[in-house]
């Protein structure tokens, strides 16, 4: 393994830019996607002072150079050549009628887009390292890093359970996933070719939130931090505001995989109890535990839904017959809600009056050894004025425990 020695690019006339860029003595120029000002959104918010960061489809080099800003020590990886893009086969296009005379073309854009990268290195003084090669065959050689960026990688390949297994071996820590994420808590992926649409041949899949949640708890990460946010975009026929998802990992130390990841084990009995299930790791879409209000006749620490679904996960060392119980409220009359277990429905609870506490009991519900999850599914929502969230759902108690 060997990093690029550093190119020398002079002219912006030679660059093709991928991010929109904000070059000294140059200025703005415009590239297919325009982050700037976003950057701490888009990666979730982490602090990356001291941390050794591998970006992964660098690109224009846009997070390196903002990483580096903020204290890291970055190494930027891309495509070696044409050979590792990949594309949809469309039988009248010319990756498949020339394939020679499209990895020509293709290598011409690569070859502008890696100048653009290197006129920014140059100019903003960077340090980064720079290494081209084959996301699905990242070296060892490497090492491992605190942080893995993947930004709008993952939509472009063919094969995303092999690329992030590659990725994943290379962070020690965190892994932050940028992409178009369907939120889903169950796993699957929607495949975005058409073929009536031979001119988007080079995207491939999105996948559902659930999909990365069990992906990444096959390689021993477990979800901490879900947001989504709307980028900027200069891409001719596409909208110019675009729904993306960050999706941070966190690596668990080897002890702790295919444990339960939340509650205790007495002897033979296994039991998980109380809201803190639902702001675990593991959990997405409620808001922080507030209170207790004595005065609004709430005596204890609650949770509310921010969103139509909630959910959370854990693991079972053993396969076991548990019951649920949970004590909720809504905020409006007639609310239905859906309990979910592994993405089948448990039970579903009509809550008719609003502000009343309801305890439910879902008996003999079968859980497997290893990965489990729990969904909980609103029908209407609360909007707030002067708050953003939309509010569903309000709970006290969360309770899972075994039946003999």
């Amino acid at each position: 393994m060997r990093f690029e020695d550093p190119w020398n690019i002079q002219e912006v006339r030679d660059c093709y830019f991928y991010h929109s860029m904000d070059l000294p003595g140059i200025g703005i120029v415009d590239g297919d996607w325009d982050l700037i000002g976003d950057f701490d959104d888009y990666i979730g918010h982490l602090d990356l002072s001291g941390k050794r960061i591998l970006d992964v489809g660098t690109a224009s080099g846009f997070l390196t150079f903002e990483a580096e800003k903020r204290g890291a020590r970055v190494v930027s990886f891309d495509v070696q050549d044409g050979r590792q893009h990949q594309r949809l086969p469309f039988r009248d296009n010319l990756f498949m009628t020339d394939y020679q005379a499209w990895l020509h073309g293709r290598n011409q854009r690569i070859q502008k887009l890696k100048n653009g990268y290197w006129l920014a290195h140059r100019l903003l003084k960077s340090r980064a390292d720079v290494l081209y090669g084959d996301v699905y065959t990242l070296p060892d050689e490497l090492g491992t890093f605190d942080v893995v960026f993947l930004g709008q990688v993952l939509v472009h390949l063919s094969d995303g359970i092999s690329a992030l297994s590659s990725v994943a071996q290379r962070s020690h820590d965190l892994l932050v996933i940028v992409e178009d994420v369907i939120n889903d808590h169950s796993c699957w992926g929607k495949m975005l070719g058409k073929a009536a649409m031979p001119d988007l041949d080079y995207s491939f899949w999105h996948y559902s939130l659930g999909f990365y949640r069990e992906i990444l708890g096959m390689l021993g990460f477990e979800i901490i931090k879900v947001s989504t946010k709307s980028y900027r975009r200069n891409v001719p026929g596409l909208s110019r505001l675009c729904e993306l998802t960050t999706v941070v990992g966190h690596k668990l130390p080897k002890q702790s995989r295919g444990t339960e990841r939340a509650g205790e084990n007495a002897g033979d009995s296994i039991r998980l109890a109380g809201i803190a299930l639902l702001k675990s790791p593991s959990a997405a879409g409620f808001g922080d535990i507030e209170g207790p209000y004595p005065e609004l006749g709430v005596p204890k620490p609650v949770v509310w839904m921010t969103g139509a679904t909630g959910h959370f996960s854990f693991s079972c060392s053993r396969s076991a017959k548990m019951s649920l119980h949970v004590r909720v409220q809504t905020h409006i009359a007639e609310q239905e809600m859906r309990i979910l277990l592994n993405g089948k429905l448990a039970t579903e609870v009509a809550l008719h009056e609003a502000g009343q506490w309801k305890s439910i009991a879902v008996e003999a519900l079968e859980l497997p050894a290893g990965s489990n999850s729990i969904d909980f599914v609103a029908s209407r929502h609360l909007k707030t004025s002067g708050d953003p969230r939309e509010l569903y759902l309000l709970f006290e108690e969360v309770e899972l425990r075994e039946v003999s």
